[in-house]
């Protein structure tokens, strides 16, 4: 493709046909000397089995460059080759045009290498035509404000083109980069600081193309997702500006907190286009409304909505593991009773057993009546069991984890009372028998030491 060097743009559509029976994925690259000049609006395409997609190229051509637009698909490559011809230099004259190029609205200096005298004309591309007296090598012509454009001029045998500047030194094109489809774009077009009228040109994500006049201010309806390109032009001078239209915010209604491994509904209503992401994994859906999805791990998931008619929410939940309470004893064997004093680990296991590392609450119930909180760490905590019948512990933010244990009531050798008893009624038995006589108990001689006799203690 060659374009001559020139103030303004070109657009082209490209179609890409795939007579194949599979589906095909286009990438769509700039060579880096293309990357200023040239604008493409789609960088990937998926071509399904013999079917064809369509991408639109804005060439700029106030600069000359040369380069590829590369598609790319499995392992082929086909280069589009860009190029736009530098202005070819005009031939060699006497006549000089001061200042280069000369601005509308202003004067213009024509100069010939001698003082001499000669007459002519220019006829500007507003029709107007100019009577040009050269007196001593010098003419002066005042321009008109619309003879922007090319102009000619004709002094004796010579005749030069040359190009007339606007009389404004810029255009700028004013319009909202973002918007949300369904709102309507304002489009202002000035020319330094006036409103002037222009032709506005709209590019689509999908290549359609749409032109109009725009008086100073004009509104759009951008009806497609994606970005567009939009191109105002107005006395050879050009603006360009890119406007993002983003899908209607949706709603989604869901849980801020599930259970891993119970489904978690997704509601939308409409068909949708469904992504949930965690870390690395992604799950897609195409649905005519309704999506219904289990979470396998714990941790956060983000939901992405696109609705076939544009509109995209977004939201996330937490999946969190469902735990049970356990009560071992300190060797790390089941208890479900223990005396008073001892030290009892209360844990918070998943279905699978193992510990979930939490650091919630424990509500303590003392014989049905609450007594205190403690806090696990990492999943586990160390509880001293004191005088009580029984106690229950409960995670404070999930009453269904609860876990109890009984207090062993402390047990007496009932041999020893046994014995106590005996020996206590043999003394009584003895004594009484003594006091009526019925036996006699002898006197006893017990050794002395150093004259003394124990005896007389008794």
């Amino acid at each position: 493709m060659t374009y001559n060097q020139q103030q303004g743009y070109e657009t082209k559509t490209f179609t890409i046909h795939n007579p194949t029976n599979a589906s095909v994925t286009v990438n769509i690259t700039l060579s880096p000397s293309l990357s200023p000049y040239v604008i493409v609006l789609t960088h990937q395409l998926t071509i399904s089995a013999n079917s064809s997609e369509q991408f639109t190229a804005v060439f700029i051509l106030n600069a000359s460059y040369n380069g590829n637009i590369t598609l790319t698909y499995e392992n082929n490559t086909i280069p589009i080759n860009v190029t736009v011809l530098p202005v070819t230099p005009p031939p060699e004259t006497n006549i000089t045009i001061i200042p280069s190029p000369p601005r509308a609205g202003k004067n213009m200096l024509i100069k010939m290498p001698e003082p001499i005298k000669k007459r002519g004309y220019i006829i500007t591309d507003a029709g107007n035509v100019y009577l040009v007296a050269v007196e001593d090598g010098l003419g002066l012509v005042t321009l008109a404000d619309n003879d922007y454009g090319t102009a000619t001029l004709v002094i004796g045998n010579e005749t030069i083109s040359f190009e007339i500047a606007s009389s404004f030194r810029q255009l700028i094109l004013e319009c909202d980069t973002t918007i949300t489809i369904g709102d309507r774009l304002p489009v202002t077009v000035y020319a330094d600081t006036t409103p002037v009228m222009a032709t506005v040109s709209l590019i689509s994500p999908d290549g359609n193309n749409e032109t109009r006049i725009v008086n100073g201010t004009a509104t759009f309806d951008l009806d497609k997702v994606g970005t567009w390109n939009i191109s105002a032009t107005f006395q050879n001078m050009h603006a360009y500006q890119t406007v993002k239209v983003k899908p209607k915010p949706l709603t989604l209604s869901i849980p801020s907190e599930v259970e891993v491994n119970e489904p978690v509904t997704i509601s939308i209503g409409r068909p949708a286009e469904v992504t949930i992401s965690k870390d690395e994994v992604t799950w897609s859906y195409s649905t005519g409304g309704t999506v219904t999805f289990t979470p396998p791990w714990r941790g956060t998931y983000a939901v992405t909505v696109t609705t076939d008619d544009g509109e995209e929410g977004t939201a996330s939940f937490t999946a969190k593991e469902k735990p049970t309470l356990v009560i071992t004893d300190e060797n790390g064997l089941p208890a479900n009773s223990v005396e008073a004093g001892s030290n009892v680990i209360i844990k918070t296991i998943n279905s699978a057993g193992l510990i979930i590392p939490s650091n919630s609450n424990i509500d303590v119930y003392k014989d049905g009546t609450y007594f205190t909180t403690i806090s696990l760490q990492g999943g586990t905590a160390v509880y001293t069991i004191k005088e009580a019948t029984s106690y229950r512990f409960t995670l404070s933010d999930n009453p269904d984890a609860t876990a109890q244990i009984l207090v062993k009531s402390q047990s007496i050798d009932l041999t020893y009372i046994l014995v106590v008893a005996l020996v206590g009624i043999a003394v009584i038995s003895v004594a009484i028998l003594y006091k009526k006589g019925l036996i006699h108990i002898p006197e006893l001689n017990l050794p002395t030491f150093g004259g003394n006799k124990y005896n007389d203690l008794f």
